[in-house]
């Protein structure tokens, strides 16, 4: 289950003067179907906070998986405009260094008429 490991692994902790929730949280058990279907549920009394955290908690981590796609999205993006603005800036250069060898050639050509 992946709630255990969270839990094994620290990144979940529960404060102690939840003990309802811990008192349901050690009632609460895997089991399996004679369909061999895997179902959680609370040995004896309730598992409704239980059942609550599992939600929040996972729909936490969804949010954080959603927002890191988004991130993930975001960054392909900065590098694609990144890389189309080196490209462009690429081009601005060797336009500049073109026009800059025209300005020669034609200050070239320009001394040499002069000494006709």
């Amino acid at each position: 289950m992946e709630l255990e490991r969270l839990f094994d692994e620290g990144h979940i902790k529960i404060n102690k003067r939840l003990r309802e929730l811990i008192e349901e949280m050690d009632s609460f058990k895997k089991y399996s179907t004679q369909s061999g279907q895997i179902k959680y549920e609370a040995e004896k009394g309730h598992d409704d906070l239980v059942n609550a955290m599992m939600i929040a908690i996972f729909s936490a981590y969804e949010i954080d998986a959603l927002k890191m796609k988004t991130h993930i999205n975001k960054v392909d993006k900065a590098d694609e405009i990144a890389r189309i603005t080196r490209e462009y800036l690429e081009e601005l250069k060797a336009k500049e260094e073109e026009r800059q060898r025209r300005r020669e050639y034609s200050s070239k050509v320009k001394n040499l008429l002069k000494t006709f």
